[in-house]
């Protein structure tokens, strides 16, 4: 009897083993941040500029557009399925079961920050290709703004709008970043969803830069203005003259864009134009100067050879007659004298002088 009882729990034992580790091991294939995570990864170019960087050449206000809708159902899929969207970037749907954590990525796929979007976060998108002073200001908005943020870089972006602000079922389309409309925007859809108020991290950290290192708090911004005085985005020194009207359209309106003047940002693109240019001037007018050094001295060398006067060198010359040993002296400034008298004629006209 005895025998039998411990039989039956060690079968029991056993069997619950089993399924302890049965379950484990789908756990481990569903999503544990490391396995399979290459499917929504992708190539190097979701994070690497593969074309031409994107020049901002003016920079109107409103900047962007903002597209709400009503959210999908949020759903888990594990890795050893596909997950597509028809929207880009997504706002809603269908997404991974690790929750990311906060901060800056290298990349992060939108099946792992969707999740994040899903507790209230806010994904601070950029085309790889886009301005690196105005990726700075966006990285800046982001620590500045609320923990709950994750920053990446994504391709999926149009040339004409290289920022994306992503909230829960919504999206801000930004051709640059403005502060003051972005801070507008964040306050109105951060921290919205039901699982907002949960202050746990995620655990998915792959090609983590670094965490956020914004305390967790329910003030959104708060070193933000909530004024209509616009902030510098470039060195971030406030401009009291110009005015932004807080506003958000969707890509059918017909709001009339305000250029901001040239001389409010001044972006590096530019300063390296202009730099460039100056150099290449300084380069051209140097080569100028070598040639007309060149000219000049060619002009003088011809005209010493064109000169009446004879080189150094034939200044003093014997006579070429057999009979004539005089030595004939050349003088620029006199020409060339009469030969100088022998000693005959020397003493010829001692003896004339004596006569006389």
């Amino acid at each position: 009897m005895i025998r039998r009882l411990f039989v039956v729990v060690l079968l029991f034992a056993t069997a619950s083993t089993v399924d302890l580790d049965s379950q484990k091991r789908d756990d481990k294939v569903c999503d544990d941040g490391v396995h399979l995570i290459e499917k929504d990864l992708g190539d190097s170019h979701n994070w690497f500029c593969q074309g031409t960087n994107i020049i901002i050449k003016t920079f109107y206000t409103p900047s962007g557009y903002a597209s709400c809708q009503d959210p999908l159902q949020a759903s888990f899929v594990c890795m050893d399925a596909d997950i597509a969207y028809s929207d880009t970037p997504p706002s809603s749907g269908k997404m991974r079961l690790l929750a990311p954590m906060y901060g800056e990525y290298k990349y992060i796929p939108p099946q792992r920050w969707l999740r994040a979007l899903h507790y209230g976060a806010v994904a601070f998108l950029y085309d790889p290709c886009a301005p690196m002073e105005q990726i700075m200001a966006l990285r800046d908005l982001a620590e500045t703004c609320l923990w709950k943020h994750i920053i990446t870089p994504y391709n999926g972006l149009p040339t004409k709008h290289p920022f994306a602000l992503v909230a829960w079922g919504c999206v801000y389309h930004m051709t640059w970043v403005n502060r003051t409309e972005a801070v507008a925007w964040i306050r109105s859809h951060a921290l919205q969803t039901q699982l907002s108020t949960l202050s746990s991290n995620g655990v998915y950290n792959n090609e983590l830069l670094h965490n956020s290192t914004v305390m967790p708090s329910d003030v959104i911004c708060p070193h933000s203005v909530g004024s209509s005085v616009n902030e510098d985005v470039a060195t971030h020194i406030v401009s009291p003259a110009i005015s932004v009207p807080v506003r958000s359209c969707d890509p059918t309106c017909h709001t009339p864009l305000v250029p901001l003047p040239q001389s409010h940002i001044f972006s590096l693109q530019t300063l390296l134009v202009y730099t460039l240019f100056a150099f290449l001037m300084a380069l051209l007018v140097a080569i100028l100067m070598v040639i007309v050094a060149y000219m000049v001295r060619g002009c003088k060398t011809n005209k010493r050879q064109h000169s009446k006067y004879k080189p150094a060198s034939s200044f003093f010359s014997l006579g070429t007659g057999s009979k004539d040993k005089s030595v004939r002296v050349s003088i620029p400034e006199v020409g060339v004298p009469s030969p100088m008298p022998n000693e005959r004629e020397i003493l010829l006209n001692a003896d004339s002088d004596e006569e006389l």
